[in-house]
C-alpha cells in the first residue's frame, strides 16, 4: 500500500505541469516540489527520515527529512545509507535483463567471468540465473556479519560450499552476487 501510494506520488512530482518543466528550476523550486510530495508522507505514516535524490536537467538534487537514528538523534543526511530490502531484487533483474539486452552478459555465464577468483571454487557451478532464481546450491538468508567488503565476499565465496546440487532446488537468499556480477559486467 505505501510502495504503491510512493511510486504514484513519484509519478506525480515526474509529470508535474509541464509549463513547470519549460524553464530551469532553482534549488528552491525543487525542494519546494519535493515538500509538497513528502512531507504529507512523513506526517501521515510517522516515517522518522526519509532522503529523496532527484536528477533533473542533469543536475543532482539531495533533499532529506528527519531522522537516521532515533536513538542518537541522528539526522538523515547525503551520505545516510538505507536499506532497500527486497525491491532491490527487481532492480537487479531489470539490470540483469537489460545487461543481456546490450550484449554485456549472459544469464548462462557463470561468476567467475566477472570475478576470475571464483574460478575454481563451488559458486561457479552455478550460472548467473542460478544465483536470480535462487538454485545456486543453498546460500543462506544473509552473508556473514563479518563479510563487510567485496574482498571479504570473494573470500566467503571461495569457501562455500553447497547444500544441494545447483538447478536442483530453490533456497530463498539476499546474497548479492547476482547484482554484484551485473554491475562488474556493465561497467
Amino acid at each position: 500500500m505505501i510502495a504503491s501510494r510512493m511510486l504514484f506520488l513519484l509519478a506525480g512530482l515526474l509529470f508535474c505541469n509541464s509549463s513547470i518543466w519549460a524553464k530551469p528550476l532553482s534549488e528552491q523550486q525543487v525542494r519546494e516540489i519535493v515538500d509538497q510530495q513528502f512531507k504529507p508522507l512523513l506526517d501521515q505514516y510517522k516515517i522518522p527520515g526519509l532522503a529523496v535524490g532527484v536528477t533533473f536537467d542533469g543536475k543532482h538534487y539531495f533533499i532529506n527529512y528527519g531522522l537516521a537514528s532515533k536513538s542518537n538523534q541522528q539526522p538523515v543526511s547525503n551520505h545516510t545509507l538505507f536499506e532497500l530490502g527486497s525491491v532491490s531484487k527487481t532492480f537487479n533483474a531489470t539490470l540483469a535483463g537489460y545487461a543481456q539486452a546490450q550484449g554485456q552478459l549472459l544469464l548462462s555465464d557463470h561468476p567467475a567471468k566477472y570475478f576470475p577468483e571464483l574460478k575454481n571454487t563451488a559458486v561457479n557451478k552455478a550460472t548467473i540465473l542460478n544465483l536470480g532464481i535462487y538454485t545456486a546450491g543453498g546460500f543462506p538468508l544473509q552473508f556473514p556479519d563479518e563479510v563487510v567488503s567485496q574482498q571479504d565476499m570473494l573470500q566467503y565465496f571461495q569457501r562455500w560450499q553447497p547444500k544441494t546440487n545447483v538447478g536442483t532446488a530453490r533456497q530463498y537468499s539476499n546474497s548479492p552476487t547476482k547484482a554484484k556480477t551485473v554491475f562488474k559486467s556493465s561497467g
